[in-house]
């Protein structure tokens, strides 16, 4: 019998708990172990096949090619990112990230490669260097599988199909965790000297989004709740996407047009953005580069064409060539052509509708030089955590930054488990997290608030109010309407029924109070910085204001209160003209 066997089902002690198995929890997990620590890697989906790490296609960025240095990359991703990025984090990734790279391929990625290098392709928009590393367009499977098999090399132990609920604290220090085993409905105590959110993304939290269903943004909430810094929660970059049903798992409308030295002989033969009148516009809103232009300013154009009536938008290649669609999309190892027709869908014949969905949170957890949270034994590495990609993330630095300080965030982890005396769990937070979860499940009201309804409701409103195009305006309606739900609609949530066992409704009633934290927290940040900056675009304020906002809004809750906070960003050794 464990000693919270009145509350807990399961009860568990390691030195370092990883939450998250993606690219970035790997690495964390790896980090503590080769450290000395006893690990644990939960997830609330499968180990090492959920979230967005595995789904990435195709650049992974470092520099490993001729005349590319560190410095450089450095420079671009400050440029990239205008400003915003802490640039000793930056300095770390951009060093770091060749290192990383050399060993997962080292352990089985197996990067393409041409003559015994690495076959490095043009890389994304604002590299000024050819940088890029992939495994044809399966780039993010190819690296899980490498870390799978180093993973099972170590010994390293896993739990799946885990959520986790609430970081338990003692006297200011996060002290382990609580969670719910979504395949039996058990109520999971963990004690850990150290804990490393792995958690990702966010893009659950808007109707449309590139990400898969795993990334629910809880991590974010999760630190929040216990008193944690977040920084540049304003900065979430987006992309137009597929939203046609048949292809909704695919990815070919980023691939397709959001890099502007890749498909030369489409853009050149044809390729069109129309709205529903017919009408190529692209150029209305870029007359010098057209189609050529960046992906930010396409996500705004194709927004903007929507709210405006004249939706839907469709990416439209009916005009292009079949032999060229042959060419660039046929033969490529995990590309679309295939599996388009797979489907019955014919590029050559049928536009593709798009619209604007979140791709990537830039702002998440305040971090240090190694990957520590503002609250002791929290640590944090990959898209939940802020403060390296600034105001834009570039294209292929997601993997590399993900590899980086995953590592980081593991090896310090384990020190800190090794240099602290544990402290014991509070029998009375075990109760309230306990009771808070299983409240659903006890029957009760029968009348009420549907989870699944809300958890829509509030994707919907973070699209259309907080979405790539915002205002003052409809900011506040959000900050307002996220503030009824939580007071009017939150405690009337009901279940239609008592299933333990992966419970869609018990799940969004478990995140929902986290979910409406963050989009406050996105929203407050975005009214809060009045000027344009990077994937933060202000229709009234569309100029970028450096004499007033070379400054990271910082968030935090005080005495159930979220204060928010502007500081100056942490310059190294580039200062940004004012």
């Amino acid at each position: 019998m464990n000693e919270f066997s009145k509350y807990a089902d399961d009860v568990l002690e390691y030195d370092v708990l990883v939450i998250g198995s993606g690219g970035a929890g790997c690495e964390a997990a790896i980090g503590a172990d080769e450290s000395g620590a006893t690990v644990l890697m939960i997830d609330k989906g499968i180990n090492t096949r959920s979230g967005a790490t595995i789904t990435a296609g195709h650049t992974c960025c470092a520099a490993l090619g001729p005349g590319d240095t560190p410095d450089l990359h450095f420079e671009d991703t400050l440029r990239g990112g205008h400003y915003m990025g802490n640039q000793k984090l930056v300095e770390i990734y951009a060093n770091e990230a060749p290192q990383r790279m050399i060993e997962l391929d080292k352990w089985g990625t197996n990067f393409d490669k041409k003559n015994g290098d690495f076959y490095l392709i043009e890389s994304p928009g604002g590299h000024s260097k050819t940088r890029s590393l992939h495994v044809g367009f399966l780039t993010g499977r190819a690296i899980m599988g490498a870390y799978r098999k180093e993973l099972r090399r170590r010994k390293i132990d896993k739990a799946e199909n885990v959520l986790v609920s609430s970081l338990l604290t003692n006297n200011g220090r996060v002290v382990g965790v609580t969670g719910l085993n979504l395949h039996n409905g058990n109520f999971i105590v963990c004690r850990a000297k150290a804990t490393v959110l792995a958690t990702g993304g966010a893009g659950q939290l808007y109707a449309w989004t590139t990400n898969p269903l795993e990334c629910t943004g809880e991590g974010y909430g999760l630190a929040y709740e216990v008193g944690a810094e977040l920084v540049d929660m304003e900065f979430y970059q987006f992309l137009f996407m597929q939203v046609e049903s048949r292809i909704r798992h695919m990815n070919c409308a980023v691939g397709i047009v959001h890099v502007p030295r890749w498909r030369k002989s489409i853009r050149d033969t044809g390729i069109k953005l129309v709205n529903a009148l017919g009408e190529d516009f692209i150029e209305k809103y870029d007359a010098v580069r057209g189609i050529y232009t960046t992906r930010d300013r396409i996500s705004i154009a194709v927004q903007s064409e929507i709210i405006a009536g004249r939706g839907p938008v469709y990416l439209d290649l009916t005009s292009v060539p079949k032999e060229v669609l042959d060419k660039e999309f046929g033969d490529t190892a995990g590309t679309w052509l295939p599996e388009l027709e797979k489907e019955g869908y014919d590029l050559s014949k049928e536009p593709i509708e798009v619209a604007v969905g979140a791709h990537h949170f830039m702002g998440g957890i305040k971090i240090n030089e190694k990957a520590e949270s503002s609250v002791p034994g929290l640590f944090a590495a990959g898209e939940v955590a802020g403060g390296v990609h600034g105001a834009n993330r570039l294209g292929g630095n997601a993997l590399s930054d993900i590899a980086v300080f995953g590592r980081i965030a593991g090896i310090n982890a384990a020190t800190y488990s090794q240099s602290t005396e544990p402290l014991g769990i509070l029998e009375e937070q075990v109760r309230v997290e306990h009771d808070r979860l299983y409240k659903y499940l006890n029957g009760g009201a029968k009348d009420g608030e549907s989870s699944i309804k809300l958890r829509k409701r509030l994707q919907r409103l973070m699209l259309d109010k907080v979405g790539v195009i915002r205002n003052g305006e409809g900011l506040q309606e959000a900050i307002d309407e996220i503030a009824e739900i939580r007071v009017k609609q939150l405690p009337r949530v009901v279940l239609t029924n008592n299933a333990k066992s992966y419970n869609a409704e018990l799940i969004d009633a478990i995140l929902l109070p986290k979910m409406l934290d963050l989009g406050e927290m996105i929203a407050k940040a975005a009214l809060l910085r009045t000027e344009t900056r990077g994937a933060h675009y202000r229709s009234d304020h569309p100029a970028t204001d450096n004499k007033n906002w070379i400054r990271n809004i910082i968030i935090r809750k005080v005495e159930e209160e979220m204060r928010l906070r502007a500081e100056s960003v942490v310059i190294t050794k580039v200062k940004p003209e004012v």
